[in-house]
């Protein structure tokens, strides 16, 4: 039903990407159905018994979808973007109580003190712009983000972790058919953030299972993809004295997508992320 009103509505709301002939090459106007994923996500984690966390999650995730929204209709600078993602979850975490205490990679751990919160804030703000960032080609944000998901509701004993875990599964494999190559909707940048928001909150109520501590190793084995792009997109954009925020086509989805073509290169990123999740389950076995 969401789908349907954005395809019918997506013009006079100002959700609709235009192709330019430069970064945006698709063919014709598509809607930017974020908001109708999250619509679908929010309302289904909605029916679960309420509970003062899951409104502290429901609040975050419906202020960093219309945060992202509305620069989908009127495209804002990166400083602000930054400063309301920064407030945003700063809020969040202060609210729930919600922060890691402690910083492990396997071998050794380091209690975070006073680091706690702007360590978590940061975790936070850097998964959302992370799912933004690979948000640029048709399936693959939402394809991995669907596939962590899966690792968190198969994997978590938290029931909380489980339940919103299966609702991003299921209202974004809906979502998905229609975001595939080729894409008749696009996520934009309220999907993606909304994304990088709910996952990021599932790796931080999951650690509460191990004394609230961030697992390096696990967290850079689930999230590669994102943050690994990411990480060299910033650098690149460093070392070639451009802004952090902008845009290009060097991403390692561009240059697989060139290789192997748009299914080609869902497959071998899909593949990475499923077994960077398959391995953090050993990890924490082990």
């Amino acid at each position: 039903m969401g789908l349907w009103l954005f395809f019918r509505f997506a013009e006079p709301w100002g959700f609709l990407d235009q192709p330019d002939g430069g970064r945006k090459k698709h063919q014709g106007a598509k809607p930017i159905a974020g908001v109708a994923l999250g619509i679908g996500i929010l309302s289904t984690s909605w029916l679960w018994s309420p509970s003062p966390l899951l409104v502290v999650l429901l609040v975050g995730a419906l202020a960093f979808l219309l945060l992202g929204a509305d620069d989908d209709r009127q495209p804002r600078s990166a400083k602000w973007r930054l400063l309301g993602q920064f407030l945003i979850a700063t809020g969040i975490v202060l609210w729930g109580q919600l922060q890691f205490q402690s910083f492990s990679l396997e071998i050794f751990s380091v209690d975070l003190g006073w680091l706690a919160i702007p360590f978590t804030v940061f975790w936070l703000v850097s998964l959302i712009n992370a799912f933004n960032f690979i948000d640029g080609s048709d399936g693959l944000s939402l394809g991995v983000a669907l596939i962590i998901a899966l690792g968190f509701g198969l994997g978590s004993s938290q029931p909380l972790v489980q339940h919103i875990a299966w609702a991003v599964v299921g209202g974004g494999a809906i979502f998905w058919w229609f975001n595939k190559p080729t894409a008749k909707v696009f996520l934009g940048d309220g999907g993606a953030y909304l994304l990088g928001f709910l996952l990021g909150m599932l790796s931080l109520l999951d650690a509460e299972s191990n004394q609230n501590t961030f697992s390096g190793f696990s967290m850079a084995l689930i999230f590669l993809i994102p943050l690994g792009d990411t990480l060299f997109a910033i650098v690149r954009r460093l070392r070639a004295k451009r802004p952090i925020f902008s845009a290009d086509h060097e991403h390692i989805h561009h240059q697989l997508k060139q290789r192997f073509g748009n299914w080609g290169m869902l497959t071998w990123l899909y593949g990475v992320t499923l077994i960077g999740v398959l391995l953090s389950w050993f990890l924490k076995e082990f």
